[in-house]
């Protein structure tokens, strides 16, 4: 589906595809436009919104296609990961011009200086206001991000974005890490934003704060223009009329099995009759072979029509099937490891749980 923007587009996608380096394909031939509307990706798990935000993003290339960038993107990922001796300012991407800012205030700045600062000579006091802001009162700029607790590594990211100079954000599952008083802080900050903004996320609070919604499918993507909670209306409204049409076509399908069954238990008995009739009948052995072979074609061509019929059914059934909205799935976040990517650690083949549907792994 193709998206019209009536506003300047800051990202688009054009046929744009991607495929693992196994060769599954996660979407193909994608068209989006993403422009100030704050939007938020949705989907099933596995579905491929995380790769999308960072196609959106520039964090990665697609297979085919294009993503044209009209503005700089600043992507959070779902999990920061703490470089040792990474300070606060590193994180928040800071470092660079309040070194610029403290060698000015020492008078030992450099002309490459004023071109780090720009306008940001506020930046000092900016940063340590969010700082506050997000309840990390007694963090400075040179204190060391693998000493902070997940949550406030978290906070740091995000703050990073915030003063960033990027014109649109990409934020990955922003409020995973957070607690309530986060969240809070993070939904004001975001309702402040006036740059573009696109979320990946399953908080159903920061979901409603978006103006449009793009559902991200193994088929392609549905996009709609409205809250999460209109936009949940609406699929579950899709949702119960793709199941009555489903409702439909097996009713159906079992009423026209049931009739093709007597049918052929009839045409059977007739035949079988005639078959009978043709050995007892005083006619020549020719003629006896003929009513017989007669008897045998009406019943093969009776059973070529039922099967026809059957199978034209079955595609009925399939049909509707393919057009009933799957419940959404179970989101499991696994924590981070030292092992190497090429390494094989355990082989899952057709697995489930009891009562859950057999899992789909992909790699973060």
């Amino acid at each position: 589906m193709t998206h019209v923007s009536r506003t300047p587009a800051l990202v688009s996608l054009n046929q744009t595809s991607f495929q693992f380096a196994n060769g599954e394909t996660i979407f193909d031939a994608l068209n989006l436009t993403y422009d100030h509307q704050s939007t938020a990706i949705v989907g099933r798990n596995g579905v491929g919104k995380s790769v999308l935000a960072r196609l959106i993003a520039g964090q990665l290339q697609p297979t085919a296609g294009t993503v044209i960038h009209y503005a700089t993107a600043h992507y959070v990922a779902q999990s920061f990961v703490a470089t040792p001796g990474q300070t606060v300012d590193e994180a928040t991407g800071t470092a660079s011009t309040l070194a610029a800012l403290e060698r000015l205030n020492l008078g030992s700045a450099s002309v490459d200086d004023f071109d780090l600062i720009g306008e940001r000579w506020d930046l000092p006091e900016r940063l340590r206001q969010s700082l506050d802001e997000a309840g990390l009162e007694h963090i400075t700029a040179a204190d060391l991000t693998e000493n902070l607790s997940g949550g406030q590594q978290a906070r740091i990211a995000l703050i990073g974005a915030l003063l960033s100079n990027a014109q649109l954000l990409v934020l990955d599952e922003p409020t995973n890490h957070l607690d309530k008083a986060g969240r809070a802080w993070l939904m004001n900050r975001l309702e402040q934003w006036r740059g573009g903004l696109i979320v990946v996320s399953h908080d159903r609070q920061l979901l409603e704060q978006m103006q449009r919604i793009v559902e991200l499918t193994p088929s392609g993507t549905n996009v709609f223009s409205g809250r999460y909670s209109q936009f949940v209306e609406q699929r579950q409204t899709q949702r119960d009329a793709a199941q009555a049409q489903l409702d439909q076509a097996r009713s159906e399908r079992q009423r026209e099995r049931s009739r093709l069954q007597r049918e052929h238990d009839t045409i059977q008995r007739h035949a079988a009759g005639s078959r009978r009739n043709a050995q007892t009948a005083n006619v020549s052995g020719f003629e006896r072979a003929a009513l017989k072979a007669a008897a045998r074609d009406i019943m093969g061509q009776v059973k070529t029509g039922h099967q026809t019929r059957k199978s034209d059914l079955d595609a009925r059934v399939r049909e509707a099937y393919a057009k009933v909205l799957p419940d959404d799935g179970v989101l499991i976040n696994l924590p981070g490891s030292v092992v190497p990517s090429t390494r094989q650690v355990c082989t899952l083949k057709d697995d489930s749980c009891h009562g859950w549907p057999p899992m789909r792994w992909h790699p973060a």
